[in-house]
């Protein structure tokens, strides 16, 4: 039933009962509760996997643009190493780091010395296939770099036309 108006008093509102207060609090959470259990995904399982895959893609593909400003800068020269992109080009150390593998970033306290640390085991998860390579040599089938084996079911490639693909 509705509550009676005080006309006397038209500033004042109706008190209504606080246990009506608690029941719609109360609904509210649950509702909230229920609407996070099916929207926020659990961080493991295909959707984990299938991220940590489009990372490591990301990341090859950054390698790749790299490669590709770096042959810009050296007359179509593809660098000798990673190390040659990281001194060269605007690209960072964790950028060389699978998301599957156990790698950290390579460290060190200038540019060079972090170049020379990408080279060390578990600083790099990537191959590099572009030493004596030039832009004109460079087929768009080749394989450029890929996923080093064994951190995956199968490997993110970089081919030379700077696509990425994911093989098994």
């Amino acid at each position: 039933p509705a509550l009676p108006i005080d006309y006397a008093n038209p500033n004042t509102l109706p008190r209504r009962s606080p246990v009506g207060m608690w029941i719609f609090i109360g609904v509210g959470l649950a509702l909230l509760v229920l609407f996070l259990a099916l929207i926020v995904p659990v961080s493991s399982g295909p959707s984990r996997t299938a991220a940590n895959r489009i990372r490591s893609a990301s990341n090859l593909r950054q390698i790749g643009q790299a490669i590709l400003l770096y042959t810009n800068d050296f007359h179509g020269q593809y660098p000798n190493t990673f190390g040659d992109l990281l001194i060269n080009e605007d690209i960072t150390a964790p950028v060389f780091i699978d998301p599957f593998s156990n790698d950290s970033p390579a460290t060190g306290a200038t540019t060079q010395a972090i170049a020379a640390n990408l080279a060390t085991a578990g600083h790099c998860s990537y191959i590099f296939l572009g030493k004596g390579l030039t832009a004109r040599t460079v087929q768009p089938d080749m394989v450029i770099a890929y996923t080093r084996p064994g951190i995956n079911s199968g490997s993110n490639v970089l081919f030379g036309d700077g696509h990425v693909e994911f093989v098994q």
